[in-house]
Parts: structure tokens; C-alpha cells; sequence
């Protein structure tokens, strides 16, 4: 297993649209090529949200949270359940696709280390614990005349 450091912005978004977190990814190598590294980060995501506890149990019936967490949510300033209502789980293969076909049609680019990644063919290392940042760029919108 090896360890990255990932962080989510938008072009024209000062801070990053989700703090920067470690994620670990299911490999021994220590260079990879961008494209396995999209393939990997993605299985390490959809891993996690099909692992997410529902709102439901098996039967159907709502769940309920302790009598403290909504005091604890309080506190963060956004109270919510952090549950998923969709009980569909994410398909890997689709979601890896998806990922690889969004960098090639240039709808959010990576950085390593505040490097460019600008092709799929790139080679990254994995030694030392680098900083990836995928940014999601948002086309202008309009008509030509």
C-alpha cells in the first residue's frame, strides 16, 4: 500500500473544494503511469463510497442516531447524517472509464508537486509521499455570435 496526499479545486475557487486528504492506494509500486494512478485513486474512492453506511437497514426501517451526535454535528457548524440515500453502489469499471475518457476530453487536469500531468503516459513516483491536486475546469458558457 502506498500513500498520496490529494486535494480537490476549481478554477476560480480560492480554497479546495475538499480539504486535502491522504489516500491510500492498492499498489507496491513506486512509479506509476498517470493513467494507472487515475485507475487506482478511483478504486480507492469508489471503495469507500460503496462502503458508506445507507440511512436504511436491510429492512427498510430509518436509523436512528445516538442521542449525542447531534450536538457533536452542531459544533462542526453543518448538521447532517452524512448518509447515502441512493442504495445503488457504484460500478468500478464505469467509474474508471469515466475518470480516464474526463482527462483525456480535458474536463479537470493533475498536478503532482505543482507539476503538470498533461498526458496519460506520464510516470509519477510514489516516494516520497507526493501532493496530487486534480482540478475541475468549468468551461465558459455562451454563443459565438
Amino acid at each position: 500500500m502506498m500513500d498520496i496526499q490529494a486535494e480537490i479545486k476549481q478554477i476560480g475557487k480560492k480554497h479546495s473544494t475538499i480539504a486535502p486528504q491522504t489516500i491510500r492506494l492498492n499498489t507496491q509500486e513506486q512509479e506509476l503511469s498517470l493513467r494507472d494512478l487515475i485507475l487506482l485513486v478511483v478504486e480507492q474512492q469508489v471503495g469507500q463510497f460503496n462502503g458508506k453506511t445507507r440511512n436504511e437497514d436491510e429492512d427498510g426501517t430509518a436509523k436512528t442516531p445516538a442521542a449525542d451526535y447531534l450536538s457533536l454535528l452542531s459544533t462542526t457548524g453543518k448538521v447532517g447524517f452524512g448518509g447515502v440515500y441512493n442504495h445503488t453502489q457504484a460500478d468500478l469499471k464505469q467509474a474508471q472509464d469515466n475518470a480516464l475518457q474526463a482527462f483525456e476530453d480535458g474536463l479537470y487536469a493533475v498536478f503532482c508537486n505543482d507539476e503538470p500531468l498533461e498526458s496519460l503516459s506520464d510516470s509519477v513516483s510514489l516516494v516520497p509521499t507526493p501532493r496530487f491536486t486534480f482540478v475541475r475546469l468549468t468551461f465558459l458558457t455562451g454563443t459565438l455570435w
